[in-house]
């Protein structure tokens, strides 16, 4: 069933998801370090405060974190609805337990995705220190940045030990990524055009947006990912909500999957 999984991924398709997110992070690094190539580094900037999940005076990582449900789906998401609309499913059925089959599928979604994601995000993060001093950032210096306890998750750990933390921030971004993948999967079992099953988690982001910008936590802490995966995020972030939404969406993603196993792949 490995193998077959492994046959099964289309390299043209995860070259694709990278050319997407390296065009996206190569923009975003010639917008940060033009500047700098210009004049100098006149205000002493690090990797820890120019890379993608912290730049906050440039548009490409808004697009970028919009963008990781579709770059995270694209590698392998849509192999189960291709493989059951071509029949191939059946096939693998009459040979191997169907749980193993779409868990196997599953897995392959939740990798093809949390590969996709780390592989661009720790390229960007790591490229910055070819341009720049390794220099942990100050409070005082970088005072207009707003890096605070409001909108950053543990923000005493990126003052002490900003390597770490930026790691720490890739992980769960890229842990996102497998997320919105097995989301893709289980969705292209209930929607029969593969190019609208591709785009099911990100169209799910954007509700999850338009809802956040009506319904309102107490607190006004984000609950779009798009907003709490940036290390250091353009609204509140709040730890409670984003293990709670981390946790719902997974406990969704794979009621959709079991849900659809029982309903689109028993015959």
């Amino acid at each position: 069933m490995i193998n077959y999984l492994k046959f099964r991924i289309i390299k043209r398709s995860i070259i694709i998801s990278l050319a997407i997110g390296s065009l996206l992070s190569a923009i975003q690094i010639l917008q940060s370090l033009i500047p700098i190539i210009k004049y100098g580094n006149i205000f002493l900037e690090s990797p820890y405060i120019k890379w993608l999940s912290i730049d906050p005076f440039n548009f490409v990582p808004i697009v970028f974190f919009m963008l990781i449900p579709l770059m995270a789906s694209i590698p392998s998401a849509n192999i189960l609805k291709e493989d059951l609309d071509s029949g191939l499913l059946l096939h693998l059925k009459n040979k191997v337990n169907l749980n193993k089959i779409v868990l196997g599928y599953g897995l392959t979604a939740f990798s093809g995705g949390f590969l996709t994601i780390f592989i661009t995000l720790i390229t960007n993060f790591l490229s910055y220190f070819l341009f720049l001093p390794n220099i942990k950032p100050d409070f005082l210096i970088n005072e207009n940045l707003l890096i605070i306890q409001e909108n950053t998750l543990f923000v005493g750990l990126f003052y002490q030990h900003p390597f770490v933390h930026g790691i720490l921030s890739i992980l769960l971004t890229s842990i996102w990524g497998g997320i919105f993948a097995v989301m893709t999967c289980a969705l292209s079992l209930w929607i029969k055009e593969k190019f609208l099953a591709l785009l099911s988690s990100t169209v799910f982001q954007i509700i999850i947006l338009l809802l956040n910008m009506f319904f309102k936590l107490p607190n006004l802490a984000s609950y779009v990912p798009a907003d709490f995966l940036r290390e250091t995020s353009p609204s509140a972030t709040d730890i409670k909500i984003v293990i709670g939404i981390t946790i719902l969406i997974s406990v969704i993603s794979i009621l959709l999957l079991t849900i659809g196993r029982n309903k689109k792949i028993v015959w």
